[in-house]
């Protein structure tokens, strides 16, 4: 009987050992393929990155040119409306110069047709 537990127990020793062999030789497979599978991703990784790290450096380049221009739009507009207040006072001045001057025209015509009115008056009566 103990020959035949004997027995039992050397092919059940075998028959494990045997798994075991073809566990580690699958185990041993799979790591070289994931090695592999790590090493072409690397590989591949690697181009992708560059040209990922290349596309972000212009899009920052494009958006400092997009602050670049916004800041000069507002420097523009920020002009515009200073040449608008000039052009207001300038307007302005100008209108109380043309009414001062149309005063003062006004006054003038009025002190002349007087001055004339007072002359021939005054030939009129001196040759009476």
């Amino acid at each position: 009987m103990w020959e035949v537990a004997t027995a039992v127990a050397v092919v059940v020793g075998v028959v494990v050992v045997g798994i075991l062999v073809i566990l580690t030789i699958e185990i041993k497979n799979t790591l070289r393929r994931f090695n592999q599978f790590i090493q072409n991703t690397e590989e591949n990784m690697t181009p992708t990155l560059n040209n990922l790290n290349q596309s972000l450096e212009r899009i920052n380049r494009i958006l400092q040119d997009v602050e670049d221009f916004s800041s000069n739009t507002r420097e523009v507009s920020d002009n515009v409306k200073a040449l608008s207040e000039r052009i207001k006072d300038t307007a302005g001045s100008v209108e109380r110069l043309i009414h001062e001057s149309t005063t003062t025209i006004s006054a003038l015509r009025a002190g002349f047709r007087a001055g004339l009115s007072t002359l021939l008056k005054n030939l009129i009566r001196g040759g009476e």
